[in-house]
């Protein structure tokens, strides 16, 4: 009789533990974006400073330009641009009345932009500056044109600003750098 009660008992144990180890079922992989997690659709204004250094760090130019940008989930791939500058005539030959026309400025391109978390952005930055060099010799009445470019993707935290680009310029000891600051509009 006893061995009898102490097979049900371990019978029992053992049906017990194998309820115990099978696997639970399986959940759902369903991730909120941060943006809809945050309960709306979120603003930020984006703040490009583009500096000129002198080879000692002393700042002997900067422009500062802004745009808006919206991550709103259900719109798909938030996107934004500045454009600013001048369509310079350049005559296509010596004593022409034709012209080409080549457009000096900065542009900037931001795309794929993110939000990460509730104080971290990324996003893909585009960088464009074109200007004349006022100090190169003209070519036949033709403009030297300088000119810097940068591509690149960027975390950014939000209020915190960075350089995201940074070059020499090829004529002088100087540098040109781009800066950005990244906010949230409330």
């Amino acid at each position: 009789m006893k061995r009898m009660i102490f097979a049900a008992i371990m019978m029992g144990a053992i049906s017990l533990t194998g309820l115990a180890q099978q696997p639970a079922a399986a959940e759902p992989n369903h991730v909120t974006p941060p943006a809809q997690e945050l309960g709306h659709d979120q603003r930020f204004r984006l703040t490009f400073i583009i500096r000129e250094t002198d080879e000692n760090g002393k700042a002997l130019n900067s422009r500062e330009y802004e745009t808006m940008i919206g991550a709103i989930p259900h719109r798909g791939d938030p996107n934004a641009s500045i454009r600013t500058g001048a369509r310079v005539p350049v005559p296509t030959g010596a004593g022409s009345l034709q012209f080409t026309y080549l457009d000096i400025g900065v542009n900037f391109d931001i795309n794929s932009f993110q939000v990460l978390s509730a104080t971290r952005v990324a996003m893909d930055v585009h960088a464009d500056l074109s200007s004349i060099d006022p100090v190169e010799k003209q070519i036949a009445d033709h403009p030297v044109i300088r000119q810097n470019k940068w591509s690149g993707s960027e975390q950014m935290v939000l209020g915190e600003r960075k350089t995201i680009f940074s070059s020499d310029d090829l004529t002088s000891k100087n540098r040109v750098q781009v800066e950005l600051t990244v906010t949230r509009i409330d």
